[in-house]
């Protein structure tokens, strides 16, 4: 218990109020109001940060996927080395010809790395990945030359090579192609043309899902390479839909354009939002659908259906949409 009348000090208060005046050596004491008998605490001393912690404390934090003057870092990209005269042309004959590498874009150009040049028995390989990796990141940041990089392979194509890219699949009209159309790189991948480094006799190119290209143009662009890779082509660059109206309730109803190249890519999620006629067009959304019980409950006689409009076969023709994201589940407070 604090009890003495003390001078100098400094004030606290107990739970009632009164004013009581302790001293330094009470820190972290409890004791008991001499005017109430309330309990009271004493509270530490609180440290005091250097002008360092206080400067580091109030720095932003650092951008992600920055490593010194090298920005924009994409993971586990597809190189491939294509020897013209070896080429098969037929569909998905190179999708599993590649090489693994990350990309990272600065004032110099486009950095490739190759972080390991092979899986390994059992993939042991790739499990080093990560740790090899963040070596390559660590050297970026702190030395800043690619010589001594900690990988077993690099490329870096200048910034002024990067207009030359161009697009390879699908391929823009009037240009012609080595692969004749045909989807070497696999179906509904996106692949691009880099120019030669050196005197070296293999064409190189980089293949991409959807949501990978668009990242990768974005940063190409800013980069110095060419504005807008792929618009003279399909690939969706944006989400644009084309709308409806649904015969029963006229409701919009929304078809994604370009779909297949979303269905190739496992990052984004689809909802299905309503069934096209193949014969006169018309457009039922799902949840007519499943009110009107088109092709059953679940839709899965909807091929040989009856259309409402021209009474022919529905067929088998459903739009998607892009899946709205989840909502952050809101907590429920606990009863008490």
């Amino acid at each position: 218990m604090i009890r003495q009348k003390l001078r100098g000090g400094f004030v606290v208060y107990c739970p009632m109020g009164c004013k009581i005046r302790v001293s330094e050596r009470h820190r972290g004491r409890t004791g008991k109001c001499p005017r109430c008998g309330s309990p009271f605490f004493v509270p530490l001393k609180p440290v005091r940060k250097t002008e360092a912690e206080t400067a580091e404390a109030a720095a932003p934090p650092p951008e992600p996927g920055v490593f010194g003057k090298w920005r924009g870092w994409m993971e586990n990209v597809h190189l491939h080395a294509v020897v013209p005269q070896k080429l098969k042309i037929k569909a998905d004959s190179l999708l599993k010809d590649f090489q693994a590498v990350d990309l990272a874009f600065s004032e110099d150009g486009l950095l490739l790395v190759t972080l390991v040049t092979a899986a390994g028995l059992f993939g042991a390989n790739e499990k080093k990945k990560p740790a090899v990796r963040a070596a390559v990141q660590q050297h970026l940041a702190t030395v800043g030359k690619l010589d001594g990089l900690p990988a077993p392979a690099q490329r870096l194509y200048p910034v002024e090579s990067l207009k030359q890219f161009s697009m390879a699949q699908p391929t823009p009209p009037d240009v012609d192609s080595l692969f004749a159309g045909v989807p070497v790189f696999g179906t509904n991948r996106i692949a691009v043309k880099l120019p030669k480094l050196g005197d070296e006799t293999a064409v190189h190119y980089l293949s991409f899902s959807l949501s990978e290209f668009r990242e990768f143009t974005a940063r190409l662009a800013a980069a110095g390479g060419p504005d807008n890779l792929g618009a003279d082509t399909d690939v969706p660059l944006v989400d644009n839909y084309q709308t409806f109206k649904c015969h029963y309730t006229d409701q919009v109803v929304q078809e994604l354009i370009g779909l297949p190249y979303y269905q190739a890519d496992k990052s984004f999620s689809l909802q299905l939002s309503g069934w096209r006629c193949g014969k006169c067009g018309l457009v039922v959304s799902e949840d007519a659908r499943k009110k009107e019980k088109i092709g059953g409950l679940n839709g899965k006689g909807i091929a040989k259906a009856v259309c409402p409009k021209c009474k022919g076969k529905f067929g088998n023709h459903p739009l998607y949409s892009l899946a709205a994201p989840a909502a952050n589940p809101t907590a429920t407070p606990a009863m008490p």
